[in-house]
């Protein structure tokens, strides 16, 4: 559908700045609005036109695009970091704004962000609370540590870090004076919740895994090498939609794992891989992909219950990637840059087959081995 007029929203907690351009015309609309959505809506309404709204990703998320197209309002979210920079524009104000996002929406050059369903973005709040605990939980243990590498406490027994055994012993030690002892109890009732605390949203993200909805995509990226049931989830809820990447190859670029490149002329330089998109989702991948550099063996035990020609698939892709690691090493790659080559390989075949399992289309997979 063709739309002649086009709205550029500037949002903030309490305003929002719109700017209305009609490119047939050159009509031009401005209106100012508080928190309350309805008389933005009563505003746009007046358009007597086709029009469509935009405005920049940020802290309000998708929740005023689902107003907007609950009132039958096609809305879209402009992607910030896709949209460019004039160098020379020293002048910000939210009117401009609006008015620039206005004009780019009516020139298509703006990049648009995908908006996941309301269910995937609360199971993606879901995941991203449980980053958030492990990560505490990780400084913590931290500081524990430290602490006793500052007051020069061992512990000299050969047991992992963290086993009951260790916690016993750091619960007994004696600390010079009571200001540390005070410390250290905080820290060790502090991991302690942490710990109950991660335990207890594992247990909620395995709940999810098993949904319907969730399960055959989960299992059949479980037959990759280095993804198990957390991971799995993760990809799923952070990305939602896997057949956006046509070509597959196009997960890769998406998560910044290609190299970043400056070339002018007879000059190409190319450095460090771009680390742009999820960063979850990235870290999780180049995590997984640590499995392979370190297997022994090509192939993974398969998961009951996946379709065969997803296992298969699964099964060439662990050899390949396998047989790919092989190589980096004889070729005396870091295995920093052998991890992120394999990364980069390992999305690949995450967005084929969760791509085929979403779609449905298992044929495809033939075309990508």
């Amino acid at each position: 559908m063709n739309y002649p007029i086009s709205v550029g929203l500037d949002v903030h907690k309490r305003s929002i700045a719109a700017y209305s351009y009609n490119i047939l015309t050159d009509e031009k609309r401005v209106g100012t609005f508080g928190s309350d959505i309805a008389p933005l809506i009563a505003w746009l309404e007046e358009s007597k036109a086709p029009y469509r709204v935009v405005y920049e990703s940020g802290h309000s998320g998708f929740s005023l695009k689902r107003t907007l197209e609950a009132a039958h309002i096609t809305c879209e979210i402009a992607a910030t970091s896709k949209m460019a920079k004039v160098k020379g524009d020293r002048i910000k104000t939210d009117a401009r704004n609006a008015e620039d996002l206005a004009r780019l929406l009516a020139a298509g050059k703006l990049s648009f962000v995908y908006m996941p369903p309301i269910d995937f973005e609360g199971m993606r709040d879901v995941n991203r609370a449980y980053v958030a605990v492990r990560d505490a939980l990780a400084a913590e243990k931290q500081r524990i540590s430290k602490m006793c590498d500052r007051y020069g406490i061992l512990f000299e027994k050969d047991v992992k870090p963290w086993t009951p055994e260790h916690l016993t012993w750091l619960n007994g030690i004696s600390l010079p004076s009571k200001g540390a002892s005070i410390a250290m109890t905080h820290y060790l009732d502090e991991r302690e919740r942490l710990s109950d605390e991660k335990t207890r949203i594992l247990g909620l993200i395995k709940g999810f895994c098993v949904e319907d909805e969730l399960k055959p995509t989960i299992d059949a990226l479980r037959c990759l090498r280095g993804i198990a049931e957390y991971t799995a989830f993760c990809l799923l809820v952070e990305i939602v939609d896997f057949t956006r990447f046509d070509p597959p190859s196009a997960f890769g670029s998406f998560l910044g794992m290609v190299p970043s490149e400056y070339s002018s002329g007879e000059t190409r330089a190319q450095g460090k891989i771009t680390k742009t998109g999820n960063t979850l989702v990235r870290k999780a991948i180049v995590e997984s992909a640590w499995s392979s550099y370190r297997a022994k063996r090509a192939y993974k035990r398969p998961v009951d219950g996946v379709v065969p020609e997803l296992a298969r698939a699964a099964n060439k892709a662990n050899k390949r990637l396998f047989d790919k690691v092989q190589g980096l090493k004889a070729a005396k790659k870091k295995p920093c840059v052998g991890v992120v080559a394999t990364a980069r390989e390992l999305a690949l075949w995450v967005a084929v087959i969760a791509g085929a399992c979403q779609t449905g289309c298992i044929d495809r997979l033939e075309e990508c081995l």
